[in-house]
């Protein structure tokens, strides 16, 4: 187990009592042994989400001493978190403070863990007379997830076959109403009809390789090219200009 990091301001304050020999003011409270020792602090935490434990029960603070001779007991702490199987490594910061009303040591535990489960807090107090105390923390809820990265590119180019004595009074109007949104004429969505040919009278190639591709589905058709210019996908056309667009998007374009 490492040993215990606590806070600069600590170490400040020491240097500062130290200094000021001659302070001789008493602090008269309850004795404190090992034995008192307690984890106060919520039972229940969040993913990713700090909690706070306290540990009480130290030794009395002497004002007679400077705190860099009082507080060597902390050398005498151990403490240890005990994780799922399938859990990271949870993070325990520790803040060791003086509260003045009353005049009593405190250690501030942070708790933060990363995978849902039962985590018990395991401070030991290892040398006579020797004190133990145990705190569970259970952590629920869901993580934050990390940001859907974008989709990987499956298609470089896009366009709709179709067949203009076969297609139906919707069709048509969806065909429109593609033509016409502003979206697929950024990712310059091409609308061809089978029959279509290129400059002088010649075939459309990649018309000729998307029929070759649908293996005679029925027109239109939605087809989706590589960067290498061959047929990546044939799918039927989707219903809706909003539906074109999702299978779009999801090919990378």
């Amino acid at each position: 187990m490492r040993r215990p990091i606590y806070s600069v301001a600590v170490l400040l304050l020491a240097a500062t009592i130290a200094r000021a020999g001659e302070t001789t003011i008493r602090i008269q409270t309850a004795d404190s042994s090992p034995a008192d020792l307690k984890m106060i602090g919520p039972t229940t935490a969040d993913i990713d989400k700090p909690v706070t434990i306290v540990v009480t029960g130290l030794p009395d603070v002497d004002l007679t001493k400077t705190i860099g001779d009082q507080v060597k007991w902390v050398e005498l702490l151990r403490f240890d978190v005990s994780c799922p199987d399938d859990a990271k490594p949870a993070v325990l910061e520790k803040e060791l403070v003086m509260s003045v009303s009353p005049w009593q040591w405190k250690l501030r535990l942070t708790l933060t863990c990363q995978v849902a489960g039962a985590y018990v807090i395991v401070c030991d107090w290892n040398e006579p007379p020797f004190g133990l105390a145990l705190h569970r923390v259970t952590v629920g809820g869901t993580p934050i997830p990390p940001p859907v990265p974008p989709p990987v590119p499956t298609a470089a180019r896009a366009f709709i076959l179709y067949e203009a004595q076969q297609l139906t009074p919707v069709q048509n109007l969806l065909l429109s109403d593609l033509r016409n949104d502003q979206y697929l004429k950024q990712k310059k969505l091409q609308i061809l009809d089978q029959n279509a040919l290129g400059p002088k009278g010649s075939q459309v190639p990649k018309v000729q390789a998307a029929l070759k591709a649908s293996a005679g589905k029925p027109l239109p058709l939605l087809v989706l090219f590589d960067e290498a210019g061959s047929v990546a996908s044939v799918v039927d056309l989707p219903d809706t200009v909003a539906a074109v667009v999702a299978v779009l998007k999801e090919a990378g374009l």
